[in-house]
């Protein structure tokens, strides 16, 4: 036996500080993914992510770097020839890490996928509440929506016309948060009731038109949320979206 040999056998085994970081990290940000998560809870309305996108992918890499700190571990307690204990906290760190990695994985994709087709019934909900939040502001500005190219900042101050500015907010699949709504400049307080008042749109803030910038993509069978002047939300099929009406001219319904 060399006398390497002998002062290995002499020395007493330490644990691996690597096998104990690899299990530390994953703890942290499954941590972090709960009060992150918690937060979220109490938000209304919640957002279609558990977590918000880039907070996913940093939290995916900081998983992946638990993984790959617990396969290192491994190899050096392997090439130690005992000095160096600690497999099984590499090894649980290399489960828990890849565990939390796809599961956040997983949740980054069903975020995309619930931002894309948004459900019906969250829609109608916001819509109506928007439909209450601009009679509130009509009533208090002589009976005028507030400017359709500020519809969106004065509903939100500086005297707030909504509980939460989430009503406004959505999540698009890139992970952008803005408003998907769009308001009908030609809609008044004193319009026809079944006139269009709020649709759905691509991704902005403060915007208007009309059936131009009307969007059908956020659902399928293909369609489109409205809020009528009434304060009436509705689904419109594709098919049925000509029927909308969006002004009147000289005395004559235009649709």
């Amino acid at each position: 036996m060399g006398e390497t040999d002998g002062n290995f056998q002499g020395q007493r085994a330490k644990k691996s500080k690597l096998a104990i970081l690899s299990l530390v990290v994953p703890l942290v940000v499954a941590v972090l993914v709960l009060v992150i998560d918690m937060g979220r809870v109490r938000r209304y309305p919640p957002s279609p992510y558990t977590l918000d996108p880039w907070t996913c992918i940093l939290l995916s890499a900081c998983s992946m770097i638990g993984f790959g700190i617990g396969i290192v571990s491994l190899v050096q307690i392997r090439k130690s020839r005992g000095r160096l204990t600690g497999s099984a906290l590499a090894a649980s760190g290399i489960v828990l890490s890849g565990l939390l990695a796809s599961g956040l994985v997983y949740n980054y994709w069903s975020g995309h996928r619930k931002a894309l087709l948004r459900p019906r019934s969250r829609h109608l909900a916001k819509l109506h509440t928007l439909g209450v939040a601009l009679e509130t502001y009509a009533a208090e500005n002589d009976n005028r929506y507030p400017p359709p190219d500020k519809w969106c900042d004065l509903l939100l101050g500086p005297v707030p016309y909504l509980p939460t500015d989430d009503l406004l907010f959505e999540y698009l699949p890139t992970g952008k948060r803005c408003c998907v709504y769009a308001m009908n400049p030609n809609c008044k307080p004193n319009s026809p009731p079944d006139m269009v008042l709020l649709f759905e749109t691509k991704g902005g803030w403060n915007q208007f038109g009309g059936p131009e910038i009307l969007t059908t993509e956020n659902h399928k069978p293909k369609g489109c949320n409205i809020l009528f002047n009434d304060r009436r939300v509705e689904f419109v099929r594709a098919k049925d979206l000509g029927k909308l009406k969006w002004k009147v001219e000289e005395g004559k319904e235009l649709r």
